[in-house]
């Protein structure tokens, strides 16, 4: 089983195996969704193994809303991030986690043969 830990390094989640990823991402970054996919390719390899996470922050009820949206309707929603800007924060364009999803599902296939 992979164990990435997100959050805060905890003696606890070390001690059940968890690994610490300290990521720091610029959301405006137009390539962020490409260096995702290369930065956690090689820690979840290709889903022979189950994998468990601990988000940071508040990012746990962002994630089951995310996937209470996906069970309800069959698809992932798209999501807007938001960064500080001169005047407040301002919000960034819509990412389509759906096309995401299938991007990277396209990754997990690749060298695959059909037979």
């Amino acid at each position: 089983m992979v164990k990435l830990n997100f959050s805060h390094p905890n003696p606890v989640l070390k001690a059940q195996g968890f690994k610490d990823y300290r990521l720091h991402v610029d959301l405006s970054d137009p390539q962020l969704l490409n260096k995702l996919k290369a930065y956690l390719l090689p820690i979840v390899g290709d889903g022979s193994e189950d994998v468990v996470i601990v988000p940071p922050g508040l990012a746990p009820l962002s994630v089951l809303v995310v996937v209470g949206i996906h069970g309800l309707t069959g698809y992932f929603p798209k999501t807007v991030s938001m960064i500080k800007g001169e005047d407040g924060f301002i919000p960034l364009e819509p990412v389509d986690l759906q096309e995401y999803r299938n991007s990277c599902c396209r990754l997990a296939l690749e060298n695959l043969e059909l037979l």
